[in-house]
C-alpha cells in the first residue's frame, strides 16, 4: 500500500474510516484508537483503548511497538477520537514520512465533520513516531507470550488481519 499511496493519502483514508465509525456510533458514541499496522505479510488492525494510568499507558505502547517489530511493520496509522476539541484524528508514519490530520466533529442532527486540517511535522508528538520499529525484531519467549496475550487471536486486543487470516 505505501507504494500506491503517500503517507498523507493513507492518513486521509484512515481518518475517513474513523469518521464512518464515529457516525455509526451515533451522537453519544465514541471510538477507541484504531491502529492499522502495515507489514510485508499484510495489514493488521488493532483496536485498543489507551489507558489513563501512565504506567499502563507506557506498557501498552511498548507492547504495540514490539508487536510492530515482530511483524516488521513499515507503516502504521492510528486514528481515533479526542474530546478537547471534539474531533477525529489520524496520525501515520513510515520510516521516511509522517503525517497527521484532524477534523472537528459538529454534533447535531445530522452529525457532521469539519474540514480536514493537517498538522506540521513539529506539531506531531515524538512518542507516536517512536512506536515504528526499524526492521524485524524477533521477541524472546516471554515477550512472545505477552504479545499473544495482548494481540493474539484470543488476546485482550486481537490483531485482525485485514483481507484475510493472519499467518
Amino acid at each position: 500500500m505505501p507504494g500506491l499511496l503517500s503517507t498523507k493519502g493513507i492518513v486521509l483514508a484512515a481518518l475517513k474510516q474513523a469518521q464512518k465509525l464515529i457516525s455509526a456510533a451515533g451522537e453519544e458514541g465514541g471510538i477507541d484508537p484504531q491502529f492499522r499496522i502495515m507489514t510485508p505479510e499484510g495489514d493488521y488492525l488493532v483496536t485498543m483503548p489507551i489507558a489513563d494510568d501512565p504506567g499502563e499507558h507506557l506498557h501498552q505502547t511498548q507492547l504495540l511497538s514490539k508487536f510492530m517489530a515482530a511483524k516488521a511493520a513499515h507503516v502504521f496509522t492510528v486514528a481515533g477520537q479526542m474530546d478537547d476539541p471534539d474531533a477525529v484524528y489520524c496520525f501515520g508514519a513510515s520510516h521516511e514520512r509522517q503525517s497527521a490530520a484532524f477534523a472537528l466533529i459538529e454534533r447535531g442532527d445530522p452529525l457532521r465533520f469539519g474540514a480536514v486540517e493537517w498538522l506540521t511535522p513539529d506539531e506531531i508528538a515524538d512518542e507516536i513516531l517512536a512506536l515504528l520499529p526499524h526492521g524485524r525484531e524477533l521477541p524472546d519467549a516471554a515477550i512472545a507470550a505477552e504479545l499473544d496475550a495482548y494481540f493474539g487471536e484470543r488476546g485482550k486486543f486481537p490483531a485482525v488481519r485485514l483481507g484475510g487470516r493472519a499467518r
